[in-house]
């Protein structure tokens, strides 16, 4: 073989190896390449999957935190099915998530699953909640509802006087202001709804209206004002119904001549309510009428010492004043033991600077009105303890003062801070005690249960403060 030849076979044998090289290192580069293409495929698609999970734990948060929940009315777990998630007409990939209790005291867990691909990813995260009391409603009516600050600048500086009350706020008509934040110098804590068509108006009236005393014997309001009149009874009797009468003397139970609401508020606290059957004392209250410890004839104003004014006699759980009640600094004495005290007015209740213990419950009932004011001087001289007040006309707060429990008026609620100054905020504060445990107050009206809050469930604040009554922070995990 010549060298010529000999070179041609090494030029050969070179240009295979080379080839040969180039053919591994292509393979080597397109391998790599493929393989990193796929694993940022893979791994986008566990972000997008991530992403996923993530959104549907805001979703499902969203929803219980709009919504006016209660521990009690919720199944447990919370679902959301699996929902695909569609981007120009094509599923990318879905997600599923649960809320669910953990059996930790407070708290719940919201649990997701996005998918993309494939692909999966799971995010947890504990969220803390807290349920309010079995308490009233921390203000209520049937009646529109109008609450108002004060703003004025002195100089250089503004001065303002600020309405605070606890949600939620409701009315079966309208609220002003109804949102928050506002310009009226109002700040809500909870829902507020307007027109409601599940606030109730408060009734005494226990079987069809115009029979007081459920004796199902009633006359027409035959003039549609509301009521009936002595003239009415008789035109119906002459008519040619023999007991009209009979049956108007039984039923107007003041003896006013008039059968309307405040016959059946009398029949309901001086005789149905009044019998150890029908109330939760199981012993006669004493309210029947003169003469009786409970019953109090004509205005009355009550107050501290029993120097000036009267005291209610320690021990009484229930008076019942067929008259206006005005009741100064206190309705009770200064006791060192736990009160709980109702007082019933047939007229208007007006109570100034009200003081109360912070072991003690008083609830004030009105046929009437019932008015408040004084001024903030926090624990100077604020309520305590639980005021609790229903009124069957206006409830009408003006100037200061701060007060814990549940107010409910069947017509409007007037709440008006009238100075500018921070001594006339109005703090109207829901109540702290539990009628699930210590008993819906007594002498309240009857189904007034149907406007009490039951265990509502409430997400804790995020971050914004330490106390762990109020705020969580939120404990996320993923997988």
């Amino acid at each position: 073989m010549s060298l010529l030849s000999g070179n041609k076979a090494f030029m050969i044998i070179m240009v295979v190896g080379v080839m040969a090289v180039v053919m591994l290192v292509s393979w080597a580069v397109i391998d790599i390449g493929c393989g990193e293409a796929i694993q940022t495929r893979v791994r986008n698609d566990y972000v997008a999957a991530n992403y996923l999970a993530l959104a549907a734990t805001e979703r499902m948060y969203a929803r219980l935190s709009s919504q006016e929940l209660t521990v009690g009315q919720l199944t447990w777990p919370v679902t959301i099915s699996s929902t695909n998630v569609q981007m120009d007409g094509t599923t990318v990939g879905s997600y599923s998530v649960n809320a669910y209790l953990t059996g930790e005291a407070g708290v719940f867990m919201i649990s997701s699953t996005g998918t993309v691909n494939g692909r999966t990813s799971r995010v947890t995260v504990k969220y803390g909640y807290s349920s309010n009391y079995t308490n009233g409603y921390p203000v209520g009516s049937a009646g529109p509802m109008d609450m108002d600050g004060q703003r004025v600048r002195i100089l250089f500086w503004w001065v303002t006087s600020w309405v605070y009350a606890d949600g939620p706020i409701e009315s079966a008509s309208g609220i002003t202001p109804s949102g928050m934040p506002n310009s009226d110098y109002v700040q809500y804590f909870g829902t507020v709804t307007q027109n409601s068509a599940g606030i109730v108006p408060i009734s005494y009236w226990l079987g069809q209206t115009f029979d007081t005393n459920n004796d199902t014997n009633l006359l027409i309001d035959s003039d549609s004002s509301g009521d009936i009149s002595l003239a009415e009874a008789q035109a119906q009797q002459a008519g040619g119904d023999p007991n009209a009468l009979v049956t108007f003397a039984a039923d107007d139970v003041n003896a006013d001549n008039t059968i309307n609401d405040a016959d059946a508020f009398d029949y309901y606290y001086t005789d149905y309510y009044n019998q150890a059957a029908n109330n939760p004392t199981g012993a006669d209250l004493g309210i029947s009428g003169p003469g009786d410890t409970a019953y109090y004839s004509g205005n009355q104003t009550f107050g501290p010492g029993g120097i000036f004014f009267d005291t209610v006699p320690a021990g009484t759980d229930i008076i019942y004043v067929d008259g206006d009640v005005n009741i100064v600094l206190n309705a009770q004495s200064y006791w060192g033991s736990e009160s709980d005290l109702t007082i019933v007015s047939t007229g208007d209740i007006t109570i100034v600077q009200p003081v109360n213990g912070s072991d003690d419950r008083l609830n004030l009932i009105a046929q009437g009105d019932i008015y408040t004011g004084g001024i903030n001087l926090g624990d100077l001289a604020d309520i305590d303890g639980n005021l609790n007040m229903v009124t069957m006309d206006d409830f009408v707060a003006v100037l200061g003062g701060s007060t814990n429990g549940s107010i409910f008026a069947n017509g409007n609620v007037d709440v008006h801070t009238g100075l500018p100054s921070f001594l006339f905020n109005r703090d109207l504060n829901k109540g702290t005690d539990n009628w699930g445990i210590e008993g819906v107050p007594l002498g309240m009206p009857p189904l007034y249960r149907i406007l009490t809050q039951l265990d509502t469930f409430v997400i804790k604040a995020e971050n914004l403060g330490t106390d762990p009554a109020t705020s969580y922070k939120p404990r996320w995990q993923t997988h």
